[in-house]
């Protein structure tokens, strides 16, 4: 197969991100277990007072609540940039060739969404040259020749508005 990977790590910050998420979620199932296990009827364990059971269990609040909260920061550094890249992408389909990826400094695919923005320069270039070719084409081509209402097609085709929608 000519389409696997080499890398195991693609984007480090995401994936390791996401392993220390799962680490977390499997200490925090293991604790609860293990507070279950505390609790079970007919379950002795030696040395464990009430106060030492409750601070367990307030413990286990504080991992639950910091797993939470760190599950959240995370997915908005994902579902923010997909979201953006997908609009942008939208924009710059609907005529705005002036459409860029901008992210915040702390949300993951920064090294993507600086190629995603290298391209739609690159694709806004070439919209820009086929336009100036069409325009070069129609000032040479006769008046009444059938190829102005091909050249006008080739036009509106790539038009361009300051607000995404087509001229």
């Amino acid at each position: 197969m000519h389409n696997r990977r080499t890398q195991f790590v693609i984007n480090k910050k995401a994936q390791y991100q996401y392993a220390l998420f799962v680490i977390a979620v499997a200490i925090l199932a293991v604790n609860l277990f293990v507070l279950a296990a505390i609790f079970a009827p007919g379950l002795v364990v030696p040395g464990l007072t009430p106060t030492v059971t409750l601070f367990l269990g307030l413990a286990e609040l504080l991992l639950l609540a910091m797993v939470w909260f760190g599950s959240i920061r995370l997915s908005h550094r994902v579902a923010g940039p997909v979201y953006v890249i997908a609009r942008e992408i939208g924009t710059f389909a609907r005529g705005d060739h002036s459409a860029r990826v901008h992210l915040r400094t702390k949300d993951l695919f920064q090294d993507e969404s600086l190629a995603i923005n290298a391209s739609l320069e690159l694709l806004g270039q070439k919209f820009a040259r086929v336009g100036a070719l069409v325009e070069q084409i129609e000032r040479d081509a006769p008046p009444d020749s059938g190829s102005r209402q091909v050249l006008e097609q080739i036009k509106a085709e790539l038009s361009v508005s300051t607000d995404g929608r087509e001229a």
